[in-house]
């Protein structure tokens, strides 16, 4: 079904929501969606359904899925949590592999836990992950083995079982904090009246840490058996080997005497308006939420398609309005948007909400109700529904084009839809041409008419979170202002003519005055007429994509500190203001239907800019660069709604414990420095709008200082052809510019800082390690490694064994800029009263490590996984752009890979003991731990 690539389509911040129909039949009277004919779908005599794709992208990999129908709705009253449990249990002992021994296969595979082993619980769902290298059959068969195991053969060992409850227990404490206490209130207002209302998926910590180990097995024998079981297999294998290797390992599983029915779970919708405020002491900023229920709407035919391509036109329509309003000198909102989706199984929600000043939350809200009255009263326009059409049919026609290079896990998460929510699959060519006849036939009544669908006039669930206040809107307020509103009369959205083309009058093109080849990563070097370098990788990763990177030394280290502020915010300022002829909802607009896009940046050592399009869509790339170069736009409008969104955004931020936290990290790290000071209030005031423009024309005032890196699907002439038109016709000035070194040094190490902020039980430790170092690729390398072998050794310490956190991360990098040196760092959350022994534990790790060495699987783990990177990584587009910006930035030779092979030679027991020893030593040490106030 699209709803894989409908995330396209919609705004940014909002891809985190999940489309997703309903399970069911198909009515009589409407046309049953096909199945995708490139999946294998099929039903074990017990009950088991598999799907089964041949993909291969990425090359020589599988990726797998268990999907169990069931999550923490199931759970009984004194069961809360254990859904969950049972997941981790998962990976803690089974048949066929005692603990420890899964995570030891895959590492020894070169996979990784976590990217490529790992499962999550819902409340609906269970979905155990696993990806696997395809170049061995004895690998392949153990993959299926562990997918059986985990349907099957899950241990509940005792003693596992009472350190994982303390794993899962810092999840829990991790996951605390202000978002969630908001969130648990907000949901179980919503879901009130139905079982879901009380089955958060954490659970409750009195029952994970008191279940016995039978208990668990209960649920296990209970809720995991075939008729709640589908498999999914995705990857290089071909589909008859694989549907052999399903029978082979799931035909013999059976239900057992306790199996019990998947009970329908009703969620009563709503009949009156509610309100609900809320306050917490660490909110920093305020937050209004529109949310209906509604009844489950499936996506099972061709009729609930067609409703589905009007309702992605509804939303992006009104997402477009909203986003306009951000634009305001005087924004209402930060931000705002909204979508319809499928909350959970019995029912949809239509979501709504904005971002605003606590102080003037009712006038948020305010703006927000009167654009939805105003789309209530008068309807969207024709040039708007003219204009998404194009957006959707373009990125409809993206996804057609890319679809042999498509990845398997997007593919494979379809499936899951498929399989768990019943939402249709019928492969992107079907929908390809269903797009294509039925999105010019939604006409503008059809989409007005959704109005009363996703906002009806009774069973709406206003939210409003603050920031704690003495002087908070009562509910009564809330829904006042509703209905002051509902009767409003207001005028109808005001349309903007808009310019035909970006580029008006062109000066005459320049030339490419010299080129040259590095043929060991098939790329050509052109220097333009006007001194400026570009880059060109031609490749067929993607049929439709090519990605843009470019820089010039300097950066914010040419600017003096004192104007900082103005340079941090230029960029900002340039976005909000537009191109050219074009203000920037002007140039949104014309875009609309162009796959195109290009942002500008100041960095702390280069300026540049980042961007991609269609092979098709390449000529307005250029035109943007040309454009960003010669006719910036710095509108006093622009500037003063920037200023008022930051001004929004940092009046509470020292309510933030996290703030707090990392303001402290940053200033031990710069040494206090006032070019790493955070921005806050006082910064904003010291914004300047004509210093922003001078800073930022100065920072592009040369193009022959940039160079430009193409890699993707294009045609070399014709993107040289561009190259002369849109670049090599700016004047370049034959200046030279470096970074500048301004003596920016951390604090004098050790050093030990203590922050007490925060009501939750819960602790934070950074331990940064910090030191000079020369750069040298073999020393940068080895750095990464080490680190990344003390993080295996360290979650098996202090995660698996100890139980003292749930995640705990390492990490080393060497830095050529402003000084050379390494930055190296270990980060956990933990139980304030643990916090201060798991850190020295920690350094002892370390210590032990730089006396007698790594564990050597470790070490050899680390080499595989290194080759599986960029075994993968030589297909893409993404590391070819990274690779040529970073050997290219620092004078490296682009030529000079590092293979598998050189990186095996390196990375030796001996190299990472001495790493360590360099880097993760209590001399270097730099320690913040985060504690709460009490």
């Amino acid at each position: 079904m699209m709803r894989h690539n409908i995330a396209r389509i919609l705004p940014a911040v909002f891809l985190l929501i999940i489309f997703s129909g309903c399970a069911g039949f198909t009515p009589a009277g409407k046309t049953p969606l096909p199945l995708d004919p490139k999946v294998l779908q099929g039903e074990l005599d017990n009950g088991i359904r598999y799907f089964i794709r041949e993909n291969h992208e990425p090359e020589n990999r599988i990726s797998l899925r268990l999907f169990v129908n069931a999550g923490s709705v199931l759970e009984e009253d004194d069961q809360q949590g254990l859904a969950h449990l049972l997941e981790h249990m998962a990976f803690k002992g089974s048949t066929h592999f005692d603990e420890g021994e899964l995570e030891d296969f895959l590492e020894g595979l070169g996979m990784r836990f976590g990217p490529d082993l790992n499962a999550y619980t819902s409340f609906d769902e269970t979905v155990y992950q696993l990806e696997l290298p395809a170049d061995d059959p004895e690998v392949i068969e153990k993959g299926f083995l562990v997918l059986q195991d985990w349907a099957d053969g899950i241990r509940i060992d005792p003693e596992a079982l009472n350190r994982e409850r303390l794993v899962v227990r810092e999840e829990w404490r991790l996951r605390q904090g202000a978002q969630t206490r908001i969130r648990d209130t907000q949901i179980s207002r919503l879901l009130e009246g139905s079982r879901y209302a009380e089955r958060f998926p954490i659970g409750k910590m009195d029952v994970v840490m008191n279940i016995s180990a039978e208990g668990v097995r209960d649920f296990y024998q209970r809720w995991y058996h075939p008729g709640l079981m589908g498999i999914a297999v995705v990857g290089d294998i071909k589909a008859g080997e694989a549907e052999s290797l399903i029978r082979e390992y799931f035909s013999g599983l059976s239900e057992s005497e306790s199996s019990s029915r998947r009970p329908n779970i009703p969620v009563p919708l709503s009949q009156e308006n509610q309100a609900l405020v809320l306050s917490d002491p660490e909110l920093t900023i305020g937050r209004v939420e529109l949310m209906t229920k509604l009844p489950p709407s499936p996506l099972e035919s061709v009729e609930d398609y067609r409703q589905e391509i009007r309702e992605i036109l509804f939303w992006n329509m009104l997402n477009s309005r909203l986003d306009e309003r951000t634009r305001e000198a005087q924004p209402p909102f930060m931000r705002a948007g909204g979508s319809s989706y499928s909350y959970v199984r019995e029912v949809d929600l239509s979501y709504l909400t904005a971002q605003g000043n606590p102080e003037n939350i009712l006038i948020s809200l305010q703006e927000l109700l009167k654009e939805l009255r105003r789309v209530e009263l008068h309807g969207f326009t024709e040039p708007e529904l003219k204009r998404e059409r194009s957006r959707v049919m373009k990125a409809v026609e993206n996804a057609w084009k890319e679809q042999e290079n498509r990845e398997s896990s997007s593919i494979i998460r379809e499936i899951g839809e498929y399989y768990l929510k019943g939402v249709g699959m019928p492969g992107i060519d079907f929908e390809y041409e269903l797009f294509k006849k039925e999105l010019p036939l939604v006409s503008l009544e059809e989409v007005n008419s959704l109005f009363y669908r996703f906002f009806p006039d009774k069973g709406r669930l206003i939210t409003v979170s603050l920031p704690a206040s003495d002087s908070l809107p009562g509910e009564e307020d809330v829904l006042g202002l509703l209905e002051r509103v509902s009767e409003q009369d207001l005028p109808p959205y005001r349309e903007e003519i808009i310019g035909e083309s970006l580029i008006t009058e062109l000066p005459k093109p320049g030339t490419i005055s010299n080129t040259h080849s590095l043929p060991a990563v098939e790329t050509s070097i052109l220097e333009l007429s006007n001194g400026m370098t570009l880059a060109l990788k031609p490749t067929d990763f993607q049929q439709n994509r090519v990605l843009l990177a470019g820089f010039s030394p300097g950066g914010e280290s040419l600017v003096p500190t004192e104007e900082l502020p103005a340079a941090r915010t230029a960029v900002t300022i340039l976005e909000e203001s537009g191109l050219g002829t074009f203000d920037a909802t002007g140039l949104e607009k014309f875009l609309a239907d162009k796959d195109a896009s290009v942002k500008s940046y100041i960095g702390r050592y280069h300026e540049g800019f980042t961007g991609e399009a269609s092979t098709g869509d390449l000529e307005y790339l250029f035109q943007l660069i040309h454009l960003y170069f010669s006719a910036p736009r710095f509108d006093t409008s622009a500037f003063d709604s920037v200023r008022e969104r930051l001004s929004t955004s940092l009046a509470n931020r020292d309510k933030s414990p996290q703030t707090l936290f990392s303001d402290t990290l940053t200033r031990l790290l710069s040494g206090g420095s006032p070019r790493r000071e955070p921005f806050t209030l006082e910064t904003v005031a010291r914004m300047d709008l004509e210093a922003s423009e001078r800073i930022y024309r100065e920072r592009f005032a040369d193009p022959g200082d940039f160079t430009l890196i193409f890699v993707g699907n294009f045609d070399p002439e014709t993107l040289k052809e561009f190259a002369k038109k849109y670049l090599a016709s700016l004047p370049g000035k034959g200046t030279a510019e470096s970074w500048r070194d301004n003596g920016v040094r951390p604090a004098e190490a050790p050093v030990y800082e203590t922050v007490r902020k925060g009501i939750e039980e819960k602790a934070t430790a950074a331990l940064m390690f910090t030191r000079p170092m020369t750069w040298s690729r073999q020393d940068a390398a080895r750095a990464g490694a080490a680190a990344s072998i003390l993080e295996n050794t360290l979650r098996e310490r202090i995660r698996e064994e100890l139980g003292g956190t749930y995640s705990i991360s390492a990490w080393a990098n060497l830095y050529r800029r402003s000084y050379e040196h390494v930055e190296g760092g270990v980060y956990f959350g933990a139980d304030p009263g643990q916090v201060e022994n798991l850190s020295r534990e920690v350094l002892k790790i370390s210590r032990e490590i730089a006396e007698t060495g790594p564990e050597e699987q470790y070490v050899e783990n680390e080499v595989e996984a290194y080759r599986r990177d960029y075994e993968t990584g030589m297909k893409e587009n993404s590391f070819w752009l990274r690779h040529l910006e970073q050997t290219l930035q620092d004078g490296d030779d682009p030529e000079d890979l590092l293979t598998p092979e050189e990186y095996a030679e390196l990375v030796s027991s001996e190299g990472v003991k001495n790493k360590i020893s360099e880097i993760f030593r209590e001399e270097n040490l730099i320690q913040v731990i985060l504690l709460p106030e009490n």
